[in-house]
């Protein structure tokens, strides 16, 4: 009969060579797993506070024009404000990279010369969509959506935007036409950090970079977001958007067209009608001058979605 090793000490010593080989299999196969894995597994306890985070910033139904600028978003914005029970507004100044730049400080209590004690994520976010909603003077009454329209250069990380409206609905708006947008900006000095001997050039790769930006939000985000390029402008393009948003019921019968005229910052004063579903008319769209109010039919307009 084999004798027993006299300790513990031998055995290991008798054993070392099996169990380093099984700890290279480990590692190996736990290397594998990491670099394979999108991203780590959330604990149960994780998971609550996630869920409880998106029910608190979901209470409302938002819609967010995320744009990349002189692409045709402030009548995009009327277009879908004059739909009945949605308020949708305009550019907010920058509030958002505001938020970023206090959730990049960091969440924890601070004794710095910006003292405060531990932020409450969730808490921050959701002060930050009523606040919003305070800047634009919203009025809480029957609407299904509230929503607002933001340059992407405005928005330090367009990922902040999915954690502040997580449920919400996107609009991708932008310009395919490159050189036409870039003579836009130029003309209405819109990025005069930009400035110089390289101006145009200098515009041109800013909103190639800001197109590209925006099209990887869509992609990681293109099952709640819909792409609405200027170019795309018809009343077909538009329609497709209300069946987006679960509007159905009523259709558009005419594309507002504002920041126009000499200066480029002209209104459209017309009434954008959204009325019951009606054949369309042999003309198309039409632009002419008139009053700025909204006829709207609102018993035509039915929602997929509730308060």
């Amino acid at each position: 009969q084999p004798v027993a090793p006299r300790n513990w000490l031998t055995v290991f010593h008798i054993m070392s060579p099996v169990l380093l080989s099984v700890v290279k299999v480990v590692v190996v196969t736990m290397a594998v797993a990491t670099e394979s894995a999108w991203e780590p597994v959330a604990s149960s306890g994780e998971k609550s506070v996630a869920s409880n985070e998106t029910g608190t910033l979901c209470e409302r139904n938002w819609i967010v024009v995320l744009t990349t600028g002189r692409a045709g978003s402030t009548s995009l914005m009327q277009m879908i404000d004059s739909v009945p029970r949605i308020s949708m507004y305009g550019e907010n100044h920058g509030l958002l990279k505001l938020i970023h730049d206090q959730l990049s400080e960091g969440l924890d209590a601070s004794i710095d010369a910006f003292h405060h004690d531990t932020i409450d994520s969730t808490r921050l976010k959701k002060a930050t969509q009523e606040f919003l909603l305070e800047m634009m003077g919203h009025k809480d009454n029957d609407n299904i959506f509230v929503g607002f329209k933001q340059l992407t250069k405005r928005i330090p990380d367009l990922e902040l935007v999915h954690e502040m409206f997580p449920c919400a609905k996107y609009i991708i708006n932008y310009r395919r036409n490159l050189s036409s947008q870039v003579e836009a900006h130029i003309r209405e000095e819109m990025n005069p950090e930009l400035m110089g001997p390289n101006f145009k050039e200098n515009t041109r790769k800013f909103l190639a970079n800001e197109t590209d930006y925006l099209m990887r939000f869509y992609k990681k985000h293109e099952a709640k977001s819909f792409l609405l390029p200027l170019e795309d402008y018809s009343l077909d393009r538009f329609n497709q958007m209300l069946a987006f948003l679960g509007v159905s019921g009523c259709q558009f019968h005419q594309i507002a067209r504002d920041n126009t005229g000499a200066d480029g910052w002209g209104l459209d004063r017309r009434t954008i009608d959204v009325s019951a579903m009606l054949a369309k008319s042999e003309s198309g769209v039409e632009y002419v001058t008139g009053i700025k109010s909204y006829a709207l039919q609102s018993s035509n307009c039915r929602f997929d979605i509730t308060l």
